[in-house]
């Protein structure tokens, strides 16, 4: 293995080489770590650069942060480095690096204690002098030190993603220091990775988001979530309660349907918003509690947080458009409706995707007494399937055969072309459209 070999030079030179952070955290729970960190001890940084160098091509981008990477290893060489604060923003630090920090005071500056444990990459032999081996079989999510932690805000964050990811409770201490830690700094981009973290890498993302919950961070941060928390929905309809613990267990489903989807992010976000719209619409008429449009409304409300979160305008796109139709499966299934209704679905949004949405929105219910199989999923299936609808359809008619029909472009074209692509939803041929349009235009 080419990382021993690049140790024994180090060790040759006076150094030696540990694998850190996840790698090793990732051991005691006894899963494979596609991420290999390993921290350099004990030589300079112009020793550690000659070596590396005969590798491959050495990125030095990561330099001022200790950070080295080979081109052709998927590995992140570090040193020891401590952080001082120049000021409130979360970039307002300077780095400094230090190869002959003790082992100790350089596992003190992790994070929490399941990532605190370091192991000798030539011996074996592992370095604990924080438990994180005992905290990992308690299954405790912990911080390393007060002081260190709070240099670093987003660990707030982290610690909820490493609760939901492992499934693990945050220690006592670590919930009020987290408490008690300024989050108004961090930027938007850094805090939107900690929560796909979480969505994307949680059985049970539910349990980061009631950390967040019970931290105040929904509360103090993400509006249009807390409004979810404590509007109570019809008993009968959701045993489950408010629209908050609703949407927990939909999210928790969605987890479970993430290797079924094509766009699995958009997926775990959507199911998050889906009925963020709930609590402007919710109404009491005649003793029922209703939510009318919902959707729509859910569709405005999902954009509002995602503007806070992210910029990525294709993923927000694929979100809003879920949450706006996320309601539709189950309109068109209790309707009867006709073919040209699913075909009409199926070009506003990905109906895959949409019904994996919906497969998590109906199985919230089956813990209490609700059936393993869907009508509505399997109703919409088997139109799909039947009649090819399981993408986009091109228009069989456009503007170059209005041309050949001797029509010159212009204002018409556009509406000759959305009455063709109607009837095309309705199921008439090529040939029929032509023969409508022809019917229908005047020279």
């Amino acid at each position: 293995m080419i990382l021993k070999d690049i140790s024994k030079r180090i060790s040759d030179a006076g150094g030696r080489v540990f694998y850190v952070g996840g790698y090793v955290r990732d051991q005691f729970i006894g899963k494979e770590s596609k991420d290999v960190d390993v921290e350099i001890y004990g030589i300079d940084y112009s020793v550690l650069m000659d070596i590396l160098s005969d590798y491959g091509e050495v990125d030095t981008v990561g330099k001022s942060f200790g950070i080295i990477k080979v081109k052709g290893l998927d590995i992140d060489f570090t040193m020891p480095r401590t952080r001082r604060k120049t000021g409130d923003g979360h970039k307002d630090f300077e780095v400094l690096v230090n190869p002959y920090m003790p082992y100790k005071e350089a596992c003190r500056r992790r994070d929490f204690t399941v990532n605190s444990a370091m192991q000798d990459v030539l011996t074996g032999e592992i370095v604990d002098y924080f438990n994180g081996r005992r905290d990992i079989e308690d299954r405790i999510i912990r911080h390393v030190d007060d002081k260190t932690f709070v240099e670093d805000p987003l660990r707030v964050y982290r610690a909820v993603q490493f609760a939901g990811r492992f499934g693990f409770a945050i220690a006592p201490e670590t919930l009020e220091l987290c408490g008690k830690t300024d989050l108004h700094f961090l930027p938007k981009e850094r805090v939107f990775g900690e929560i796909m973290k979480l969505l994307m890498k949680s059985d049970n993302p539910s349990i980061g988001f009631e950390y967040m919950r019970e931290l105040d961070i929904i509360k103090k941060h993400f509006p249009v979530l807390d409004k979810m928390i404590g509007c109570e929905q019809q008993p009968d309809h959701h045993p489950e309660g408010s629209v908050w613990n609703h949407t927990m267990l939909v999210v928790d489903e969605a987890a479970k349907l993430r290797p079924k989807s094509k766009y699995p992010e958009a997926l775990m976000l959507a199911a998050l918003l889906h009925d963020t719209g709930k609590p402007a619409t919710r109404a009491v008429r005649k003793g029922k509690v209703t939510f009318y449009s919902h959707y729509d409304v859910g569709e405005a409300a999902s954009i509002k947080f995602l503007k806070t979160v992210t910029d990525d305008k294709r993923l927000t796109v694929a979100v809003c458009t879920l949450v706006k139709y996320h309601m539709n499966p189950i309109f068109l299934y209790n309707s009867h409706a006709k073919v040209s209704a699913v075909r009409r679905l199926a070009n506003k949004c990905d109906i895959h995707e949409l019904l994996l949405l919906h497969e998590a929105d109906h199985k919230r219910m089956r813990s209490s007494a609700a059936p393993c199989s869907n009508p509505v999923t399997d109703w919409f299936r088997d139109i799909i399937e039947s009649n090819s609808l399981d993408k986009k359809a091109e228009p069989l008619v456009k503007g170059r055969d209005l041309i050949e029909l001797g029509l010159a472009p212009g204002p018409r074209f556009g509406k000759i072309l959305k009455d063709a692509y109607e009837m095309q939803m309705d199921g008439y041929s090529y040939e029929e459209i032509i023969g409508k349009v022809k019917e229908t235009i005047v020279f």
